[in-house]
């Protein structure tokens, strides 16, 4: 796609942009507020006046009361597209979705300097700073430039465009953008992770805004997570207590890590029916990867595809301990799957799957065979973890999961 049909498709957000243009976020709540204290104190008044004031008073009522109304459904207006997803609102639309962010910078763009109007947006701004990049740095930047970057010089390949996407199609079309990052130290993948990270932290703040949104209500214990995912009484028997992580924990810190957990994600947001099986270097890393997605579920800040989801940690030892014969391993781990997949929205996490294999050999029975002839299709995803060591010595060659993944 090229800079022209883009900028096209983004006026489907013009409407909210002129909104905002002429009556801004905080001009609404202030009219929201002025106009709701005028309606209660008319109400309060009316209940002690008579005629003929008491008319004119239930008149100014009804006037403030219809301004406040309309003041709270321009903000409801606003929100139903400031708050969705743009999967969501282009869902109906032979469209690629475009991120309302990005869809104003390229309205706002002059098709003749892209990359300057980028710059100087409220989203470039936000970009560079990242990168420690201010505003003077960026202005002798562009007074030193060769050959400024126009629109006929940028194809966008990517199905949703998101700052990263709109930042890749920068980089490979501007080489001296491209310098500029590696003369501070960041690479091509170091650029775009920055600008997938700012993607998740504008998706997670608005979720904070949307307190009475699906995935709000969906963490309220026993009604919401059976309204949103169905019940799973047989699974959470045997789930793993110990992985869970509160609301407030932060999760973050290490580089390498957090790269490999943006990896797992968009592998598992790609296809709802893939299955990943995840090599790590250690049992820490295991923890970190598992509590990590976690975190970002719980937060909402994770790909739109997995917004619904959650987590059964299955836990070995309690199967070790609650099933005695091999049948019973067999019954129980085809009901939990079972179960899962008529749920349809949870992630059934193996955090050792070297110690489950070990413990279905125990029992002379392939707990493999057995798992994958349960998790066809998308309703259910796995996603198994094993130490390299673990894999080398016990799983190397053998049948795994089927249609997994390796993510190593």
């Amino acid at each position: 796609m090229n800079f022209s049909l883009l900028k096209k498709r983004s006026r489907f957000y013009k409407p909210v942009f002129v909104l905002e243009q002429q009556l801004s976020h905080s001009k609404r709540k202030q009219y929201e507020r002025f106009f709701f204290f005028l309606t209660v104190t008319f109400a309060f008044l009316s209940l002690g006046i008579v005629m003929p004031v008491y008319e004119q008073i239930v008149g100014a009522f009804l006037v403030s009361g219809s301004m406040w109304v309309i003041a709270v459904l321009l903000d409801f207006y606003y929100h139903s597209y400031y708050l969705a997803s743009a999967s969501d609102l282009f869902e109906k639309s032979r469209y690629h979705p475009i991120d309302m962010s990005v869809a104003k910078v390229l309205i706002s763009s002059d098709s003749r300097a892209v990359a300057q109007d980028f710059i100087h947006s409220d989203l470039g701004d936000l970009f560079f700073r990242a990168f420690g990049i201010e505003g003077k740095e960026r202005l002798n930047f562009f007074a030193k430039r060769k050959s400024p970057l126009t629109a006929r010089d940028i194809i966008f390949n990517e199905d949703s465009l998101e700052l990263d996407g709109f930042v890749k199609a920068l980089l490979r079309a501007d080489d001296e953008m491209t310098q500029l990052f590696a003369d501070r130290g960041f690479g091509y993948n170091d650029v775009i992770e920055v600008a997938r990270e700012i993607t998740r932290k504008q998706l997670g703040d608005k979720k904070s805004i949307r307190k009475w949104g699906r995935e709000n209500l969906s963490r309220i214990p026993t009604l919401g997570k059976t309204w949103s995912y169905g019940s799973t009484p047989l699974s959470d028997v045997y789930s793993d207590a110990s992985c869970e992580v509160g609301d407030n924990e932060c999760i973050s810190g290490n580089n390498f890590l957090d790269k490999k957990l943006a990896s797992l994600e968009g592998l598992l947001a790609q296809d709802v029916s893939r299955n990943i099986l995840v090599v790590a270097e250690s049992n820490s890393e295991i923890s970190y990867l598992i509590q990590g997605l976690r975190n970002n579920i719980v937060k909402g800040i994770i790909p739109t595809q997995l917004e619904h989801k959650r987590l059964m940690v299955l836990d070995t030892d309690k199967l070790n301990s609650m099933c005695d014969t091999k049948d019973d391993l067999k019954d129980t781990l085809v009901s939990i799957v079972q179960e899962l997949s008529s749920v349809g929205n949870v992630f059934l996490c193996i955090q050792d799957l070297s110690l489950l294999v070990t413990l279905g050999k125990s029992m002379n029975l392939d707990v493999l065979d057995v798992i994958n002839k349960h998790i066809t299709g998308p309703r259910i995803q796995v996603v198994a973890f094993t130490t390299r060591d673990n894999y080398n010595q016990m799983l190397s060659g053998q049948n795994l999961i089927e249609g997994a993944h390796t993510l190593s």
